[in-house]
């Protein structure tokens, strides 16, 4: 495989996902599912707390039978 030229400053992690992605051959390339198991993308989900979507729903779910209260028009951002 081919390195591909990045720009000085770029994480390991971040070249070694691109690399894996800009495959030709989509038997060779990273499938999309494994994309959110990569280091780099764990990194970023850890570093600002982001959650996959099954613990999304599952926190909703539990919110929902938590808390009925309803959202006032006051509580909303406007954009």
């Amino acid at each position: 495989m081919t390195k591909l030229p990045f720009r000085e400053g770029l994480s390991d992690n971040y070249k070694d996902l691109v690399e894996k992605l800009l495959v030709v051959d989509p038997d060779d390339r990273l499938p999309l599912i494994r994309v959110f198991d990569h280091p780099w993308v764990l990194h970023f989900q850890e570093k600002y707390n982001i959650k996959k979507a099954e613990e999304v729903e599952l926190s909703e779910g539990e919110e929902e039978e938590e808390s009925s209260e309803e959202i006032e028009d006051d509580d909303l951002i406007q954009l």
